[in-house]
């Protein structure tokens, strides 16, 4: 005599086993209550605008905090006061304090200009294409700074 799997040990059926087997197909049947899709509309709705509005605070924030880079031609300039320079009649001590002096001022308006525009300055040669060029006002920065020292 075989027992089938709709049987107990005893041979009788199994009727909490059927009886949660119904259960569980009327609930799969029953609908969803009207409560509970009231519900997820505006949740689904906040939790979009929320998604959003963090992605553009993080785009926002990024794009603050990011460096504008621009292109100096520290080549030009400097042949441009070695040419100036020349065409002067300087001790050697006089040409060697005037191109100490160039240093600092050409220094200290990089680290300026850098620092106000939150700024990464490159050599022109270093770049392509697409960063602006910031060598006039650096160098008449460069050469305000050197009329107030020379004064």
């Amino acid at each position: 005599m075989s027992i089938s799997t709709d049987e107990t040990h005893s041979g009788l059926p199994d009727d909490g086993a059927a009886a949660a087997q119904a259960e569980l197909q009327q609930k799969k049947a029953r609908p969803r209550s009207r409560r509970r899709n009231r519900c997820l509309v505006p949740v689904a709705l906040t939790a979009g605008c929320l998604l959003a509005l963090n992605a553009a605070l993080t785009l926002f924030i990024t794009d603050l905090r990011a460096p504008r880079v621009v292109t100096f031609d520290m080549k030009g300039t400097l042949d441009a006061f070695m040419d100036q320079s020349a065409k002067q009649t300087l001790s050697p001590e006089a040409a060697s304090a005037l191109s100490a002096r160039f240093s600092g001022a050409m220094s200290a308006s990089l680290a300026a200009w850098q620092a106000g525009h939150n700024g990464l300055i490159l050599v022109a040669p270093a770049v392509v294409a697409g960063a602006e060029d910031v060598t006039p006002e650096i160098q008449r920065d460069i050469a305000a700074r050197m009329r107030e020292d020379g004064e």
